[in-house]
């Protein structure tokens, strides 16, 4: 992946060049002719014309790519069709193909006319150039860990953000979420963020650093790229990110957007349908394991429900026998009626060209993903133009223009808070002996009056209470660059970027009713052919609301370049001013009590006005040096040194000091290296400084905040007065959290570059993290206290990457990359009292956050009153988990049970024997660690003639994992309006299911903590992405009158290899909107 990034540069060089040689030619472009010494007259030969096309292995066409007769001077070059024209003496030539990020290849003529040649990619021709902070480096120049990626790599996968598609392809980088509900954002970590540190990765497209009004990194601009305007990825890992100082302390996402090349005007189209769908549904209890579950829970064994007893309520927690029998053939499936296959489309038309000192690109994309629920829906348009323009012999401006318009649509949810999921969660988890509607009337769950009970997703659709979000975003960025022509090697430049974004956010919540049914059945939980009801009316929300959001991030540069090569001896350096600004402000208003045929305006509404301002703004002003020092291509010398002013602190301490540097040694350059199998082998160092500002702003001094009548009240019934609230006790003396990174790698590759590998190893020391000491403070302490510099966590780790490119006969190729990744932590210092860090499950100095998953010695579930018995006899429990224990009596078959392992905690710090309670005391290591910590990822490539196909694959383990939907329902089936998962549809009872698995719900406080008994295999494996495309041969695209044409079927998600539960998905909550599969079909074209 890292390796493709090069192509289209090269191929812009490549061309480049060409356009030089034919000009240089003058008579005849694309014919050559003998050498002056050739001795051979060429009036007396019969010459043989040539031509011919070279593609990749994607059947893409390459220009510029050079094509020589061997042992001679004569030669041509492609043209942007990847065609050449070659005039040969004989016909029976070698011709050299050579291009920059591919293996040479001799190709013998034979008296062929026509000649049509494959470039294989070369692995390390391949990595030569890389985005880096301020510039580009050659692969083999790095000395910092830098991951990176061509975009046309997952340029076909069928995503409307492009962090999903880098799922499981960039060592290092961590991908969450993105791939649920239309318009779901992906969300990036790099390598393993220190504790209480920065976590989120700083963003810069096209140079220009994403904040927020709020100094914080904004994810917004890269979220809605469209992946197809993209020509590069890369990544800042280690200590090569401080040339971003305060920022870049979680890493860098660097995004280089696709510029003209010089060359005929080159048009190409890339369009795809796609189809998702859940990748897998929670399987839910059916309507007759519901009333299983209530009968157990509630019978001789659970709590003992008797009509003698609960009298006329007992109908309330028993289903009677004839309501059994008729939930057997009852199946009402809410989200069945509801959930449908969604379709996602992509189009993209760019155009691209130019001359040699003046070059264009254009694009313009659409890209739409409509919700499998209801209204659902979101959609995009992305567009962006640029001009690079040398005006003058030393000097280059260029101007780049983008933007995107997004809409989102969604359920609005305020009957009960205003959960994201309670759609999702009102469809799936309803009992399935309940209907949504009973004689067109909609029906009212069981529950009280201020539960989601009332929530009727249905009615919701029907009267279109929705929450729109109408973004846009707009970018310009200007530069001029200006080669000095005094200092050789010196360049300058001065560049202005503005991005302007805003939305506008609408929100339609009125009133309905929903009808709570009499039901029939001895117990009256039969709803069909129910008529009896009370009607039951409901808000969601009551109001039309909205919101106004305008945001600016504004950044100028001032750089000077300097790279001159003297003999052996290569001197380069940067030096550069950076000032930003960010500004966000917020305007909302609503107005009550709309009526249900509301049109979304105030004019259908008619309670009060209310409304709010909310507005916040940041500055940043950084010095920025850097100093590259090389000795012929194997001493490797980095320093870097920057520093940042932040406003979030008090004056005194504005200003953060960081740096960096870095080692390489190109060890297979040294005269010494003769070891043919190892062709490239390169051992780097890099340490840096680096820092964060997390602190509220303004908390270093004093704040008030006004409150409107809750102040005093003087004189009888007179009204609060109004009040001033002191805000956080300040921090003056707040200042930057330091992180001290460092990184050891190896880059190596073997035998004739087929095999690749890059080891590395990192430790990050972090110290005054900000963090707020509450841990000894008593909770009869009013009022909150500022972040003080005061914690200490460090974080480590290693990652391995190997991979093997290979080629088997003239037109097979395939490829193969692995990644696996280890890390941890260590809390040195933090915010911990002195009783709490002696209990060994509880988080500690010196120790790793995570401290391994701790539970419960699980010995059994009782199944007989023996077993009871001799559980009675060896531990003389009188207290589990609270409940008290007087006699064997009550101890129940259905229970799980546990050892008793420790006593109290003693003022020695030791821990009292056993002593016939079960609590927190008595808890046991299950895992040493909880999460997990290991990761991988694999690659795999092939390619046939005009056939190519690549899958990732990604996984983790090494961790906990456990069934964790345990919640008891509520004993009294009048309050129950949720179900749970198909495995408690097996509850285990002595009469009534006595091969039941699952403990009796009635004994909730003894099974919902963590054991064995819930445990499943923490090891996680999916195909992350899948592409399979098709090149039309040369010979039809040529009929067509096109350049290429590529058929391709890709996928998202589209597998999970290994799932421990069976009847949820592992990678998400079990009660939130599914994870989606997605497959497209797609067409790219080049005119």
């Amino acid at each position: 992946m890292k390796k493709q990034l090069q192509t289209q540069f090269f191929k812009t060089i490549g061309f480049r060049l060409v356009c030089c040689g034919v000009l240089l030619s003058g008579f005849a472009p694309g014919t050559s002719y003998g050498a002056a010494n050739d001795r051979t007259t060429l009036g007396t030969m019969k010459r043989v014309n040539v031509t011919g096309t070279v593609t990749d292995t994607k059947g893409e066409p390459l220009p510029g790519v050079s094509i020589k007769i061997k042992g001679t001077n004569s030669g041509t070059s492609t043209d942007v069709n990847g065609v050449f024209r070659l005039n040969l003496p004989t016909g029976n030539e070698v011709l050299v193909v050579t291009y920059l990020g591919f293996k040479s290849q001799e190709v013998v003529a034979n008296g062929r006319t026509k000649i049509d040649i494959k470039m294989l990619e070369d692995s390390k021709a391949l990595d030569e150039v890389v985005v880096v902070g301020y510039g580009v480096q050659k692969k083999a120049h790095l000395t910092g860990s830098v991951v990176d990626i061509k975009a046309a790599e997952v340029a076909d996968l069928p995503v409307t953000n492009i962090g999903v598609a880098l799922s499981g392809r960039l060592q290092g980088v961590g991908v969450s979420g993105g791939n649920s509900r239309p318009g779901s954002k992906a969300s990036l970590t790099i390598r393993n963020p220190i504790v209480g540190a920065q976590q989120s990765p700083l963003y810069v497209i096209d140079g220009v650093i994403q904040m927020d009004g709020q100094n914080q990194p904004d994810a917004s601009l890269f979220n809605n790229l469209d992946p197809a305007e993209i020509e590069s990825i890369s990544v800042l890992k280690d200590a090569s990110a401080a040339v971003y100082g305060v920022r870049g302390a979680a890493g860098v996402v660097l995004v280089t957007t696709k510029k003209g090349k010089a060359g005929k005007p080159r048009i190409s189209y890339n369009g795809s349908v796609a189809i998702s769908d859940e990748a897998y549904r929670t399987k839910m209890m059916s309507a007759y394991e519901f009333a299983q579950y209530f009968n157990v829970m509630n019978g001789p064994n659970g709590s003992n429900k008797t009509a003698a007893v609960s009298g006329d309520t007992y109908r309330n927690f028993v289903f009677s026998q004839d309501e059994l029998d008729a939930f057997k053939s009852l199946n009402y499936d809410w989200l069945d009626g509801a959930w449908s296959s969604s379709y996602n489309t992509r189009h993209n038309l760019s155009v691209s060209g130019g001359a040699e000192k003046a070059t264009y690109f254009g694009s313009i994309g659409y890209t739409k993903q409509n919700g499998n629920l209801g209204t659902l829906d979101y959609d995009r348009w992305n567009f962006r133009a640029g001009t690079d323009v040398e005006v003058a012999s030393n000097l280059k401006v260029s101007l780049q223009v983008s933007g995107n318009n997004d809409n989102q649509v969604k359920t609005f949810n305020k009957v009960s808070g205003e959960g994201v999921e309670d759609d999702y969660k009102n469809l799936l988890l309803t009992p399935r002996y309940i209907p949504t509607y009973i004689n067109g009337l909609p029906v009212k769950l069981p529950g009280t009056n201020n539960d989601l009970s009332r929530y009727h997703f249905y009615e919701l659709q029907r009267l279109g209470n929705l929450a729109e979000t109408d973004g846009k975003f707009f970018t310009v960025n200007l530069s001029a660059e200006y080669k000095v022509p005094f200092v050789k090697g010196l360049n300058a430049k001065a560049s202005y970027s503005r991005n302007n974004g805003g939305s506008r956010g609408s929100q339609v919540g009125t009133k309905y009713d929903v009808y709570q049914f009499t039901g029939l059945g001895e117990h009256r939980h039969i709803y069909d052919g129910a008529t009896e009801y009370t009607t039951v009316s409901v808000s969601n929300g009551n109001r039309l609301y909205f919101s106004n959001l305008n945001t600016s991030n504004t950044q100028m540069n001032f750089i000077l370049n300097y790279d001159r090569q003297f003999g052996k001896h290569n001197i380069s350096g940067l030096f550069t001013v950076e000032r930003g600004d960010a500004d966000s402000k917020q305007e909302d208003v609503w107005r009550n009590d709309p009526i249900q045929a509301t049109n979304g305006q105030f004019n259908t509404a008619f309670g009060t006005y209310e409304g709010r301002t909310l507005r916040s703004e940041s500055g940043s002003l950084g010095y920025i040096a850097r100093v590259n020092y090389r000795y012929a291509e194997k001493y490797l010398f980095e320093f870097l040194f920057r520093t940042d002013a932040s406003t979030k602190f008090a004056p005194e301490n504005y200003w953060g000091k960081f740096y960096s540097g870095s080692l390489g040694w190109v060890i297979s350059e040294e005269d010494f290296f003769k070891i043919d199998a190892i062709n490239f082998l390169k051992l780097r160092y890099a340490t840096g400084l680096l820092g964060s500002d997390t602190f509220q702003a303004w908390a270093w001094k004093q704040r008030y905040t006004l409150e409107e009548g809750k102040g005093a009240v003087f004189g009888g019934n007179n009204n609060s007065t109004n009040s001033i609230k002191m805000g956080v006790t300040p921090n003056r003396g707040a200042s930057w959290t330091q992180e001290f990174k460092n990184n050891i790698g190896i880059d190596a590759r073997f035998l004739n570059e087929r095999l690749s590998t890059t080891i590395e190893g990192y430790y990050n020391y972090g110290s005054d993290l900000l963090i707020q000491r509450v841990g000894s403070v008593p909770v009869t302490v009013g009022g909150s206290v500022a972040s003080e510099n005061y914690g200490k966590a460090n974080s480590f780790g290693y990652e391995i990457e190997i991979g093997w490119n290979s080629k088997v006969g003239k037109d097979f190729n395939y490829g193969i990359s692995a990644r696996f990744n280890w890390a941890d932590n260590k809390v040195v210092k933090g915010d911990y009292n002195s009783v709490d860090i002696l209990y060994p499950w509880k988080e500690r100095p010196g120790k790793s956050s995570d401290v391994g998953q701790w539970g419960y010695d699980y010995l059994g579930m009782f199944r007989s009153q023996e077993e009871i018995q001799a559980y009675y006899d060896t531990y003389h429990p009188t207290s589990i988990f609270g409940q008290t224990i007087r006699t064997v009596a009550d101890l129940k078959q259905g229970m799980l049970y546990y050892r008793d392992v420790r006593g109290p905690l003693q003022a020695d710090g030791t821990f009292a024997a056993p002593d016939g309670i079960i609590d927190e005391n008595d808890q046991v290591q299950l895992k040493k660690r909880a999460n997990n910590h290991y990761g991988f990822g694999t690659t795999l490539k092939a390619g046939y003639k005009g056939f190519s196909f690549d899958c990732v694959i990604a996984g983790s383990f090494g961790g906990w994992s456990e069934r964790s939907e345990r919640k008891k329902l509520n004993n009294d089936i009048s309050r129950v309006f949720t179900s749970l998962p198909e495995i408690w549809g097996d509850v285990y009872d002595p009469e009534l299911n006595p091969s039941g698995s699952m403990p009796n719900p009635e004994w909730d406080k003894m099974y919902d903590k963590s054991s064995k008994f819930w445990e499943v295999n923490a090891f996680r494996m999916r195909i992350a992405s899948i592409n399979m495309g098709y090149s039309l041969p040369k010979k039809i695209t040529d009929k067509m009158k096109i350049s290429n044409a590529r058929l391709y079927l890709s996928g998202v998600n589209p597998f999970n290899l290994y799932n421990p539960f069976g009847y949820k998905d592992p990678s998400i909550a079990w009660d939130a909107y599914p994870a989606l599969k997605t497959y497209s079909f797609g067409l790219n074209l080049t005119l």
